[in-house]
Order: structure tokens, then sequence, then C-alpha cells
């Protein structure tokens, strides 16, 4: 027995050892089949590198045989940016080398002109034809990668590629670029153009079924509130008592009465208004106070946490109150406390929980309704602070918006990862102006899945993963998007 338990024993080890031999050659295989990948990838990346300064240099010296010197210093510049320490490109560019082997630029850099209007005519496709084998590299090393790419890699590469030859109609496609008119856009610049005729139709044609509101007399009850009513009205489903005046409580009532139509047009939202709905504006704090001093239902813990904001909930959820000395600001108000809770009774959307989204529907539906963008937030927000401060207020116009969004996020301060996860008590003017052109990109450029995005991301499923598994972009797929989408809408 002892010995058949020895044979055992030695058996066990024999393969114990036999497997752990295999488990090293395989791992020895694995980390050079490793090593072999990395190297080739390097030689791949130093050849598409030599090929891209080889065809920049070529149409270079083409420039500059047909005079187009403006253009070869754009060609220059390019160079250097691959390599800094590119000779020629700095001598074309005016550059003095010192002693030390530092190149310099002049203090006042020469005038350079493109001359001829014939070679200019033929640059874009000189350019393409120059750069031909780079850019055939740069789709091989795409294909190597095949589809498990991540989206943000492959986004890269061909945003890149079609910066170098953007009359490559298979390059666009693969981009899931269009055609549209005279040029080629992304897929969602030429959605966003139907949506936003969709979203403008709607609202006018809500506008005109409403018509001009009936009037409204303020209540006993009202009356006994001892603010100074000087207007009332009603639609069929919102009902308006202002201090201001009746041409103003005729906007916010058509405004907030067209709400649910927007919101039906634009994500498909079924829910309507609720019973009872009536708004009241004011325009001082003397009026606030008197109205929270003497209505019945606010309670002393009421009265404390109104007199933080500029607007208040009352405590049945069914009636809003806005005081401030800015027309549109209360106007505003009214409009995007309606949007907000059809927004919450249709998806659960918060913005104290998903603050992105809440903040940046809440101002593009807000404005497609009454032409402004206003915020809300309060206390330690830099966003609340930045806009009492002006920074925001200075964005006149829509194009502002969006002029101001690419600004902010080609700085990098902050990035779209940033802005899907900043609490709304953290968040920025930055953060405020990136929210709103992420909903106003998913909102025009996905309409179809745009409404999966809101009632993922406000159940509380993670932010990233529910817009990748929804478009297939990860974040800086995202963001590169988002950046060209942004610049083809403001050249509009």
């Amino acid at each position: 027995m002892n010995g058949i338990h020895t044979m055992r024993r030695l058996l066990f080890a024999r393969l114990l050892l036999t497997r752990l031999l295999f488990a090293r050659l395989l791992l020895t295989g694995l980390l050079c089949l490793a090593i072999s990948v990395a190297a080739l990838a390097q030689d791949a990346a130093a050849d598409s590198r030599a090929a891209l300064i080889q065809g920049l240099e070529d149409l270079a010296h083409w420039c500059g045989k047909n005079q187009l010197y403006a253009k070869r210093n754009g060609v220059a510049d390019e160079i250097l940016k691959v390599d800094p320490a590119h000779g020629q490109a700095h001598r074309w560019l005016r550059h003095r080398k010192d002693k030390d082997g530092v190149w310099h630029p002049p203090v006042k850099p020469p005038p350079a002109s493109d001359r001829s209007d014939e070679a200019l005519v033929a640059y874009p496709a000189r350019r393409s034809a120059y750069l031909r084998s780079y850019v055939h590299m740069r789709v091989a090393e795409l294909d190597a990668l095949g589809d498990g790419v991540a989206p943000g890699i492959r986004e890269r590469i061909l945003s890149e590629i079609l910066e170098l030859s953007p009359r490559d109609e298979d390059l666009r496609l693969r981009h899931h670029d269009v055609k549209d008119g005279t040029g080629w856009v992304l897929l969602e610049t030429a959605r966003s153009r139907k949506v936003r005729a969709k979203l403008t139709e709607a609202v006018q044609k809500s506008f005109a079924a409403i018509g001009i509101p009936a009037e409204s007399a303020a209540r006993e009850d009202e009356i006994a509130l001892e603010v100074p009513w000087r207007a009332g009205v009603r639609t069929e489903h919102v009902r308006v008592v202002a201090s201001s005046g009746p041409e103003e409580a005729t906007q916010a009532a058509r405004c907030a009465e067209a709400a649910p139509a927007l919101l039906s047009a634009a994500i498909g939202a079924k829910r309507k208004h609720w019973q009872g709905f009536t708004i009241y504006i004011m325009t001082s704090h003397e009026q606030r106070g008197a109205f929270l001093k003497n209505h019945p239902d606010m309670t002393n813990r009421h009265r404390r946490a109104a007199r933080q904001f500029r607007g208040y909930w009352m405590p049945d959820q069914s009636d809003w109150l806005t005081w401030d000395s800015s027309r549109a600001r209360r106007v505003d108000a009214c409009t995007r406390q309606t949007v907000n809770k059809l927004l919450l009774m249709e998806f659960r959307l918060d913005s104290g929980k998903t603050a992105w989204a809440g903040e940046g529907f809440g101002l593009r539906l807000t404005y497609e309704l009454c032409g402004t963008r206003k915020n809300y937030l309060v206390g330690n927000s830099r966003y609340g602070n930045q806009d009492e401060g002006g920074d925001l207020r200075s964005l006149a116009t829509d194009a502002d918006w969006y002029r101001a969004a690419l600004e902010v996020l080609e700085s990098g301060d902050p990035e779209v990862r940033d802005v899907l996860h900043r609490p709304l008590s953290q968040m920025s003017g930055g953060d405020a102006l990136v929210a709103h052109a992420l909903a106003a990109y998913f909102l025009e450029g996905w309409p179809d899945e745009c409404p999966e995005i809101i009632r993922r991301v406000a159940t509380g499923e993670h932010d990233e993963q529910v817009i990748q598994s929804v478009t297939g972009l990860d974040t800086e797929a995202l963001d590169l998007r988002l950046r060209r989408w942004l610049r083809e809408r403001m050249a509009e």
C-alpha cells in the first residue's frame, strides 16, 4: 500500500510540474506575442509619421513653387506639430535658430499671401494627393484594430484623416457623415435641422391653438394675501395671477400651456398638466414676503426654504410662485419649472440626482418656448454665482451658447466626463454650457434614442454606460463628435 501511495504522489508531482512548465511556456509565449504586437504598433506609428511628414513636405514645396505662401506657412505649422525640430519648416516660417539650437519666431512675422488663383483652386486636390499614402496607412491601422477597437480611438483616427483628406467619400461614409447641400456634415447635424424645424412647428401650432388666454381675476383668498395683483389670465390648463401686468401674465400662461406639446414632439412625452395649476408672479421681495406671511398653507419651514430661491413650489406641489425684478427671468422661471415638472412626471428626471440632464434639457426646452435660458441654482453653486456676475448673461444669442460651449470643451476644463458626473451643487458656468450642449446634441442629433437616454440616466444607471450602450459612443468619441457638431451648428 505504501508503494502505491508513493507512486501516486510521484505521478501527482510530475503532473503538477508539467502544468507549471506549460503555464510558464504559455506565459512566455503570450509575453513575446505582446512585445511583438507592441513593436509592430510602434513600427507602424513611425512609418505613418514619416509618411505624414513626407507628404506635408512635398505639399509645402508645391505651394512654394506655385506662390501659395500663406498656404505653405499653414503646412509648415502642421509639420512642426508633428516634428517640432523640423528645420525647413522653421525656415519657411522665417524662424531663427540661436547658438543653443533653439528656434525663435520673428518679432513681427512678414506678411504671407497666396498669389495664384489657379493654384488655390488646385490646392485641395494636391493636398489629398500628397497625403494619400499617409491616409491609406492610417486606414490600414484602423482596419487592423478590427471591430473591437474603442469608439474613441476609432473616432480620433477617422477625424484626423478626414481633416487631411476631406474629399474622401469612403472615409466620410465610414464616419457616418452625410452629404448635405454642398458639403459633408455629421449625420447628427443633418438630423438636427429637421428636429429643430419640427420643434418650432410644434410650438407655433400650440400657441395658435391656445390663442389669447381668458381673464381670470384674483379670488378673495388671493386678494387677502396682500399682494397688489394687476392681472389674472387662464388657458385650458394653466392659470396665472401676476402683480406685473396682463402682458407678462399672458406670455407666461401661453408658454406653460404649450410645454406638454413641445415635450411630446421632442421626446415623445405623454404627460399633461396636472389639475389646478396656478402660477403666481411677483415683482419684488416685499410682495414675496407678504405672500409667504399670509398664505395659510405656508409653515415657518416652508417660508425659510422659499426665501433662499427666486421661486418655490407650494407645499401641495400644484402651484408655482416666482419673484424677481426681471420680466425675462420671471417668464423663464414659470416656463422652466413647468418643463421640469413634466420631465419629472414622465421620466423621474431630477436635477438633484442627474444634474447635467436636468439642467441641460431644462435649458434647451425652455429656450424653445420662451427664447431664454436662465439658471436658478443657489447656495454654494459656482454656476449660480457666475450668472450673478454676468458670465452667462453675456450670452445674448442662440449661437453664443454653442460657441461658448465649444470654447469650454476645447480648453479641456471641464471635460465631458467631468460634466456627466458633476453634482448640481458643484456645477460651474462651464458645466452648464456643456450640459446644455449635450442635451441639445442628444435632443436634436439622436431624436429616436434621446428618450431612452433620459429615462435610463434618470433611474440612476451609470451615465457613460447608458450613452455608450444607446449611441455606441464612449466619452472620447462623444467629445469629438460633440465639438464637430457645435462647429457645424454655428456655421448654419
